[in-house]
This record gives structure tokens, sequence and C-alpha cells, in this order.
């Protein structure tokens, strides 16, 4: 969901931004992230609603039933079994119950930088958005991709057919399909999608700057 990548996305820059990198301690509040605003939004939010439209014209390529599998995120986390074994029926593999458990080197997940500790499927992490990101933020998503959103709830199977999207929500639909077969100009359209959601936005130092120093220090320590 795009709520979910942006969020974590911007939970990512702002660990940058305040100099905890990936550290886990000292434990990274999510209030820093919410006020957190030195960042792009809209190309966060045109980065994935493009890479939405090249899954589009992939499908319509190749088909949304062959050899690309798409799945939600969502599905997986609510749905894991279901998910998980229309995932192996499609590619042949013999559905064990391991398939079920989220583990690293044959070793139990333990959790990520974003999140801190975390064991098992945490189907809290498709909601914690609303933690790190500020309810004019939400709003200004929702308005740009409220139509895929509301797609991708309606539509839980697996595979996960998307060229029933209007083209209409899709972003540059008709531009990317042009070029979607010039491997040269596709690849340089993704590429600067891609570099805009790193970028941070330039403005006037702020009391944030001070925490950020202040964080830092605690982290080198």
């Amino acid at each position: 969901d795009v709520m979910g990548y942006i969020a974590s996305e911007k939970t990512r820059l702002a660990r940058r931004y305040y100099g905890s990198r990936r550290f886990s301690y000292p434990p990274f509040p999510n209030f820093l992230v919410k006020s957190f605003r030195a960042y792009d939004l809209d190309a966060q939010i045109r980065a994935w609603m493009s890479a939405i439209t090249r899954v589009v014209l992939l499908q319509e390529q190749y088909g949304a039933d062959n050899r690309i599998i798409v799945y939600g995120n969502e599905n997986l986390l609510n749905h894991t079994e279901k998910t998980m074994r229309a995932m192996c029926a499609k590619i042949g593999l013999e559905f064990d119950p391991i398939l079920l458990e989220p583990t690293i080197a044959d070793q139990p997940w333990q959790g990520n930088s974003h999140q801190g500790a975390q064991s098992g499927i945490s189907r809290e992490l498709a909601w914690y958005y609303h933690k790190v990101l500020a309810p004019d933020e939400i709003a200004k998503i929702d308005k740009a991709a409220g139509v895929i959103r509301a797609f991708l709830k309606e539509n839980t199977q697996t595979p996960l057919d998307l060229t029933g999207l209007p083209k209409d929500a899709l972003f540059d639909y008709d531009y990317q399909k042009k070029y979607f077969h010039d491997p040269e100009k596709i690849s340089l359209y993704s590429a600067l999608m891609n570099t805009g959601r790193r970028r941070m936005m330039v403005k006037a130092p702020d009391f944030t700057c001070v925490l950020a120093y202040v964080y830092s220090k605690m982290v080198w320590l």
C-alpha cells in the first residue's frame, strides 16, 4: 500500500536526517519522524504510482496470470497461508508450513531497524503509517492514489490482476506505454523517478536541526 511504502521511506530518510542511521538504540521515537518534512512527498507518490503503472504494462504485455506473480502485501499479512498456497500452486512448489514463518538464514526473523524487535508476522505493520505520517500528508497521498488503494482493497486474490485499474488513475500511462519497448528511454525514466524520491528538501534551519544534532551525538556515544 502506498501509505506503508511512503511511511517506510519517510522513516528511512528521517533516520538519516537525525543521525540514527540503522542503529536501533536509543529507540527512534515516531514523533520525530512525524515532524520530519525535509523530504519530497510528491516524488515519493510519483515513484510508487509510476511503478504500479509499469506493473500494469507488464501484465498487459505478458498476462496477469502467466509468469509474473503480483501479490498485495496486505494480503500476505492478513491472509498469509492462502497467499502462500496460491503462490506455491502457481510455481509448482510443494507447500510447507515453514513458509508461514519469517526467517533469515534458517533463523527466526527478529525485526528491522525501522520497527525494532519483531517476531513472526505482525499485521500491525500495515497500519503503523498513522504514527509517522501527518494528517495532511495522508490526505495528499490518498487524493493522488485513492482510486488505486480502493482497487487493491477490493481485490484480494493472488495472483493479483491490476489490468482492471482505470487508466486515468495511473501515472504517465500513455507516456510509459509509448516508450515501454525502448530500453534506453524507459530505463532513464525509471532512474529519474527513483532518484527524485531520495531527494532531501533545502529549507531554513529550525528546532529539528538542534534535535538532530543532539540525537546524533547520543547515537555516537
